[in-house]
This record gives C-alpha cells, sequence and structure tokens, in this order.
C-alpha cells in the first residue's frame, strides 16, 4: 500500500508480474472501521507505506485473471 500523496516507483532487472494497488487513506479508515470494527491511526497508515499481504495478493491475482 502507498498512501495518496507519496510518490513511488519500481525498477525490475528480470521478468515479474506485479499488482500495485492505490488506496486513499480516509476510505481505507472508513471501511476498517465499518466493516471490520477496527479503528486506524493515521499512524499506523503512515508508518507502513507499503506492505505485502498474502490475501490481499490472493485477491489481486483472482481480478487479474478475471480481466484478462
Amino acid at each position: 500500500m502507498t498512501p495518496a500523496g507519496v510518490e513511488s516507483g519500481w525498477r525490475w532487472h528480470a521478468r515479474s508480474k506485479v499488482i500495485v494497488i492505490t488506496l486513499e487513506p480516509a476510505k481505507l479508515e472508513r471501511f476498517a472501521q465499518a466493516e471490520l470494527g477496527v479503528l486506524l491511526t493515521e499512524a499506523q497508515l503512515e508508518n507502513v507505506p507499503q506492505f505485502l499481504d498474502a490475501d490481499l495478493t490472493d485477491a489481486g491475482v483472482m481480478l487479474a485473471d478475471a480481466l484478462q
């Protein structure tokens, strides 16, 4: 995850399959509270600007397959 307004970019030196998901922090915060009952703090979003999550990766792969 890369918060809105944070510049990021990647370079690969070999073929790779990559899924980049950009989330708007305010919408993520509302979703977490409404659907998961979790209150996120701004510090949580700032301290982990990019991460790997197996469940999100699996969902992204399914979405990419469906789009193809």
